[in-house]
């Protein structure tokens, strides 16, 4: 990202909005949906490289509720504000300072207990329950990478099934998940790229 300019411009603009409004959370805002521009890539979008990656989200202008939260994390570190990323059944949301975003809804602020309401019916597992570690955030990437390769490439879908699970086991949908991809290969004759410690 040392090279991308349109993020070191962005850094550039965040900090000139901060030091004029001294609001870490409006100097957010004005960033991510104001200068930038980003926009939601639609209510039925799947989590696709071209909305997760950091660079392609600033090339095009859309990204979804992982690559959002991954700038905002990436914003913490260039920046060092607090970003806490909150894991929902199928969403992630991300606050700062304490105040709760909504990545699809231009920051719009809903508290954590509406987001428990608005997914109650959801699968919810231990790991809902608390702010994600960088590293687990990352297994969430992975997680919807492989997501998005699930029908098309199963394979390669395993493969990235493996990296979330290296990098956050304790979810146990990563595991659901790779168990389908390896039913897909089975349905097709195929065989997984890693055969080494993945009975088949």
């Amino acid at each position: 990202m040392d090279s991308d300019s349109v993020w070191n411009q962005g850094l550039a603009y965040f900090d000139s909005v901060l030091q004029k409004s001294q609001d870490t959370i409006f100097s957010v805002r004005s960033l991510f949906w104001d200068y930038w521009g980003l926009e939601f890539a639609g209510k039925d979008h799947e989590e696709t490289a071209d909305v997760i990656f950091p660079t392609r989200i600033l090339s095009q202008k859309k990204t979804g509720c992982v690559g959002m939260t991954w700038l905002a994390l990436m914003l913490a570190e260039a920046r060092e504000i607090q970003v806490q990323t909150f894991l929902l059944p199928g969403h992630i949301y991300f606050s700062v300072n304490g105040l709760n975003m909504e990545p699809n809804r231009k920051g719009f602020s809903y508290s954590h207990e509406d987001y428990r309401k608005k997914y109650a019916t959801g699968r919810w597992e231990n790991v809902n329950q608390k702010p994600l570690y960088k590293n687990q955030f990352l297994g969430i990437v992975a997680f919807n990478l492989g997501n998005s390769m699930l029908d098309s490439d199963p394979r390669v879908a395993i493969s990235w099934y493996k990296i979330a699970s290296d990098f956050f086991p304790a979810y146990s949908r990563i595991r659901d998940n790779r168990n389908i991809a390896y039913k897909k290969l089975r349905e097709r004759n195929e065989r997984p790229l890693d055969l080494e410690n993945e009975p088949f």
